[in-house]
């Protein structure tokens, strides 16, 4: 079973790796590569930073949010939930996945389903 699990991993690994190479191929343009070299290195690491920052303020308002209905959530479970929320959200269409993964990280920590079901709708609409 291990094993089996390792492969599907790796084919999965090799398509992902597959695809984006197809893509990268089939869209890039020459002048991409002027257009990157246009972009100062405080650019980048502004952008890295307020990226941080959404990140610390998302933990902090699920965390809020746990504390006003008497939930209890640990800093890890918090960072579990907003990293997947952004990451679930990154790759799904419409950014729906990632109401989704909070739901299911926040279940797994022990959340109520009152709290969840606000939460999913407060995302969503």
């Amino acid at each position: 079973m291990h094993r089996k699990l390792i492969r599907r991993l790796l084919w999965m690994f090799v398509f992902v790796i597959a695809i984006s190479a197809a893509v990268i191929y089939f869209t890039f343009d020459i002048r991409a590569l002027e257009y990157l070299t246009m972009f100062e290195p405080w650019c980048i690491a502004a952008a890295f930073g307020i990226l941080g920052l959404g990140l610390v303020f998302d933990g902090l308002r699920l965390m809020t949010l746990a504390a006003v209905t008497d939930e209890k959530l640990t800093t890890r479970q918090v960072v579990n939930v907003v990293l997947s929320n952004y990451f679930l959200a990154l790759v799904t269409p419409g950014a729906s996945g990632g109401a989704v993964a909070q739901i299911m990280f926040m279940r797994k920590a022990g959340v109520r389903s009152l709290f969840l079901c606000v939460r999913l709708c407060r995302s969503l609409f």
